[in-house]
């Protein structure tokens, strides 16, 4: 099996692997890591084709994917950042959803906890 060929399929299953768990995937610390495997992926692909007619390796595919790879770990280390901060604001606050058959209406109850409320349970964290 040629090496170009092997390369590219493996981008094309780790790009799909990827998609599927991005869509598909419950938990968002896992849809993160799915849009890493993604990046990888196409990581591959570009490595596969990166060589030039006369045999010689083109540098400009390798500087992108260096610059591709320092910007997934910059948009990894962000988009964990926002989960933290947003898992951090939903547990200072109270939502019951109460649900009643007769109707099949659903009201969402929501409370927000005074700021010393939150104080006091940012601390006991």
């Amino acid at each position: 099996m040629n090496d170009i060929l092997m390369y590219s399929a493996t981008g094309f299953v780790l790009f799909f692997l990827g998609l599927y768990f991005v869509a598909f995937a419950p938990l968002v610390i896992t849809r993160i890591l799915a849009i890493n495997i993604m990046g990888v992926g196409i990581f591959m692909f570009l490595v596969a084709h990166a060589n030039s007619h006369n045999g010689v390796t083109d540098p400009v595919p390798h500087a992108l994917i260096l610059t591709g790879i320092v910007v997934a770990v910059a948009g990894t280390a962000l988009a964990l950042v926002l989960v933290k901060k947003i898992q951090v604001l939903s547990h200072n606050q109270n939502v019951t959803i109460n649900s009643s058959s007769d109707t099949d209406q659903h009201t969402i109850q929501h409370t927000e906890q005074s700021p010393n409320q939150r104080t006091k349970d940012n601390l006991h964290d």
